[in-house]
């Protein structure tokens, strides 16, 4: 379920970092040629508003967000297949099992966003 929801995390946080910076750079840019086309100086709160979106994107971090889902969510992939393979035959310690899923979950826990509204969103869906 942890898997699911910061893989959803992780596509939200993109979509929304990838937008915004577009955003930013057209604005930026239709704010710069527009105010050089008509020579009309009032035209760089245009270009102002973008760079005030860039600073904003800046604050949020939204890329190291995108870099802690992903590390989660191909953390506890790696689990799964792991898991797999012991259903597969391949010889198991649990002990060993144990101690790195306490690990992984501690790691998430203390690096990772909070992923609270995807998991209700998540089990508003399944469950």
């Amino acid at each position: 379920m942890l898997f699911r929801s910061y893989k959803m995390a992780y596509r939200h946080f993109k979509k929304i970092d990838i937008g915004l910076h577009l955003l930013s750079l057209s604005l930026m840019g239709g704010g710069v040629v527009s105010g050089f086309i008509t020579m009309i100086p009032f035209l760089g709160i245009i270009s102002g508003c973008g760079i005030l979106l860039e600073g904003f994107l800046k604050k949020k971090n939204y890329t190291r967000k995108i870099e802690m889902c992903k590390f989660a969510y191909t953390s506890y992939q790696k689990v799964l297949n792991e898991i797999r393979s012991y259903l597969r035959g391949e010889k198991y310690d649990i002990e060993k099992l144990t101690l790195e899923l306490n690990w992984l979950d501690d790691q998430i826990t203390d690096l990772c966003p909070i992923v609270d509204k995807f998991k209700a969103k998540y089990d508003k869906i399944y469950i």
